[in-house]
Formats: structure tokens, sequence, C-alpha cells
């Protein structure tokens, strides 16, 4: 005979289970997340909000100056062009307005100590262009790193630059963007911070104006959340090409410059462009954006259709200007979140039927889904498992597997089943004819023929 003392030890045995349970398979799916295969679908489920969530307005104060298949046409040079042809767009972006001029572009070899001198001395002259670097690492038994500044002559007139090393994820997708690298003990500056610092002054000191604190790195007014020690997400704004693009061929073509291209027809595209305004009070990038340069990526909106480099530098830019992050939630917070509505779930779904768990586990799928777009719309991810949560937040119902197997099987109605169908005629005629499967059937959790031999509030009622 039990007593009230093992009913009660019983009772506080199932609730325990009841609890351990769930945080068991929360645990167990924190950890799977941690590995290749479940960080990919993880990361096409994030990359999928960004295309549901659509594009975003453009704060209108970047402008991307593109080395197109039009300006290969129309120069009819071969890559790389004369430095000549860079300090006249530096000339032309200054007197159309431009507030600063950014290059995506490698200076880092001499050419002729004419054009060297010539492009520092013109951008001296301005004091509004920061130009590119970049750190090379070699991985092995021993890390080896070079840096590569830009040529000699624009180094000596302290010119602003930062480096353009950009690394995408396991996948091949650009979703985070370095802030700094880290050289011979000092940090050096990528690109989009270079330019956020000289934006409102162009100045030697920039660097001064740049300072980590905490989860965040501060450059001049704008405080950038990290998501690692010197990385931040992107927020991109749209896909490839959804900021304006100008051909650096028709920025160029005054009437001081010939377009060999254009068989002797100058259009002088350059007074009209400085007539409608397009580069005044701009920040200006200049970058590849042909295929024959090799600057494409893939990013959240399409791994088809690649986005070129230096549009992805106008995207952290632009996402900095409109103070616009992107921002993991808080783990522990968010992983108690979790364990509570797993918890509860759990609770819920073992006390229902299945069909009443089949509808609300139909009802949280949107839900939850409408959840994840209003965290991207308040410009949060969760930490990097939240394909895991959908399954641990919505575990399958009671006879769920059941219901998915007799959904794809023909059965006979077996009497030792339904007794209380079985000595009726539609019982009788039911147990001599195989069943097709039918929609109830799942709903039902794999007892179809239960719905089908009763009334609908039968099947609903709990047993």
């Amino acid at each position: 005979m039990l007593t009230s003392l093992d009913c009660f030890t019983g009772d506080r045995m199932k609730t325990l289970k009841a609890i351990l349970t769930p945080l068991a398979i929360l645990a167990v799916i924190k950890l799977l997340m941690l590995t290749g295969f479940f960080a990919k679908i993880e990361h096409l489920a994030q990359d999928s909000l960004f295309r549901l969530r659509g594009t975003q307005n453009l704060s209108n104060q970047v402008v991307i100056v593109g080395i197109d298949d039009e300006t290969f046409n129309a120069l009819d040079e071969r890559y790389p062009f004369p430095r000549e042809y860079y300090a006249k767009l530096i000339d032309n972006l200054t007197l159309a307005g431009a507030k600063l001029i950014v290059f995506d572009l490698e200076f880092t070899e001499s050419t002729s100590s004419f054009d060297d001198e010539l492009l520092a001395q013109t951008a001296a002259k301005h004091q509004n262009v920061v130009f590119a670097g970049k750190l090379i690492e070699t991985s092995g038994r021993d890390t080896h790193q070079q840096l590569l500044t830009p040529v000699n002559p624009i180094m000596l007139h302290d010119l602003s630059w930062g480096v353009i090393n950009l690394g995408t994820d396991f996948d091949g997708v650009m979703r985070r963007y370095s802030l700094f690298h880290n050289f011979a003990q000092q940090n050096q500056y990528t690109l989009g911070v270079t330019a956020l610092a000289n934006r409102r002054v162009y100045q030697e000191d920039w660097a001064k104006h740049i300072r980590k604190s905490g989860s965040y790195l501060k450059v001049t007014d704008r405080k950038i959340p990290l998501i690692s020690d010197n990385e931040a997400l992107i927020n991109y704004f749209g896909p490839a090409h959804h900021f304006p693009y100008i051909s650096f061929s028709s920025v160029i073509d005054d009437s001081l410059t010939a377009m060999p291209g254009q068989m002797g027809f100058e259009t002088d595209d350059f007074y009209e462009l400085m007539e409608r305004g397009v580069f005044r009070d701009k920040i200006v990038l200049i970058g590849a954006d042909t295929a024959e340069l090799h600057d494409y990526f893939s990013t959240p909106f399409s791994s088809s259709i690649q986005t070129p480099g230096v549009e992805i530098h106008a995207n952290f830019i632009e996402m900095v200007l409109q103070q616009k992050y992107l921002r993991h939630l808080d783990f522990w917070f968010y992983t108690g979140i979790q364990a509570i509505l797993a918890i509860i779930l759990w609770f819920i779904w073992n006390r229902v039927r299945p069909a009443w768990g089949a509808i609300l586990l139909l009802i949280l799928a949107p839900a939850l889904l409408s959840c994840c777009l209003s965290i991207v719309y308040q410009r949060c991810f969760n930490p990097a498992d939240s394909a895991g949560h959908t399954a641990t937040l919505c575990p399958l119902p009671r006879g769920f597997g059941k219901a998915i197997s007799g959904f794809f099987e023909r059965e006979t109605l077996h009497p030792q089943r339904f007794p209380a169908v079985h000595g009726t005629r539609a019982g009788r005629e039911a147990a001599q004819r195989p069943q097709k499967p039918a929609i109830w059937r799942l709903a039902a959790g794999g007892d179809g023929a239960l719905f089908r031999h009763s009334r609908l509030h039968q099947l609903l009622r709990k047993p």
C-alpha cells in the first residue's frame, strides 16, 4: 500500500523531471549550435531575417564612385590606371563639394615618382582624402604580419589612411566588420573607422579621438557596439547597388580630360554631376565595381548576386551615421528567458491532447518568427543559436511522432485499438478496409480512424 509520503515523493520526482527534461534539451541544443552544421543553419536563419525586413532608407550622405565596365570602355586603359587620373578625381570631387573622399583602392606600390608625388600633393592640398593600406598575415608554424602602407609620398604628408582587411564567416558571407587590427602592439584602424574619425574635421591626430570603452568602440561622437574584441555586426541597408553609384569616368570627364573610348564624342559628364549637387557635403567612396577586379563578397541579402567591397564599407559607415547598430542580446538574460519558456511549454504540451498541441505549435511558429523580426527591427540579434531555440521552445506535442508515421502508412482498424467503434456498423466496415492517409491523422496523433468515426468534440476532449 502506498503511503501519503510515497505519493508526495512521486509527485516531487515528476515535477523535477518535468523541469530537468526541457533544460537538458536546451543544453544539448546549445552545444549542437557550436558545431559547424548547426552554425550554418543559424546563419541562414539570420540572413533570411534581412530579406524579410527588406531594404532600409539611406541618409543620403554616402555616394560611391565605381570603377566599372563603363570606365574601362571610356578610358580605354588597362588597370591599374595612371595615378594622375586619381589626382584629377580628387580635384573634381572637391570642386563638386565632397566632404570626404575615401579610397577603397590600394596605393601601396610605387609607379613613378612624379605620379606618386602628384597624387600625394593633390590630397595634401585639399585635406579631405582617406587612403587604404593592408595587413597581410601568414598562418602556419610561425605567424607573420606585414603592413602595407600607402606609398612614401602619401605617408610623408601625414595623410589619413586605414587598412581594408575584411573577413568573412566560414560560409563565405560577410556579416562582421573588423574595426581595427593589432600590429606591433598598436591598433591599425580599418578604412571605415578612419573615415568616420575624419568625417567632421580632417586632422593628423584623428586616432586620438578613438578609444575602446568596455564593449564599445567610441569614434568621435559615435559608440559602436562590439561583438568581439575588434568586430561589429554590419547592418546591411539593402542588396548590391542599393547605394547610389557614379561611374569613375563620369567624374573625371571634364573639358580638360579626353575620353579615348568615346571616339571623339566628348560629353563632359562631370559638369552635370556638379550642377545636380550629387557630391555636395557627401562622403564619397571610390572602389571597384567590375568582375575583372575581383572585389565582390556575399552578404546576408544574397550569396548569388555579390556586393562590391566598397559598398560593404558604405553599409558600415551608413550604419554608424544613422546609429542603427546590430548587437547581440545578453547571453545569460536570453538563456534565462529560454529556460523559463521551455519549462512552461513542456508543462503545457504534456497536459493537452495532441490535436491542441499541433494547433498550438502552428500558432507559435509564426509568433516566434514575428518575435525574431521584431528583434531585428530593434537592431538586435540573438546569440548565435536562434534556430536551436526554435526547436527548444516548440517541442513536439504528445503523439506527434506517431502521427507523422501514421500519416504515410495504411493500416487496418483493429478491435483492440478502437473498442468504442468496433461494435458499430461503421466500425465493422472500417475494419475491413485500409485507411487512406488524411490530414486529420496528423492532427489526431495518428488515430485518424477515431476522428472519422466520432464527433469532433470527442476527438478534442481530454481522455
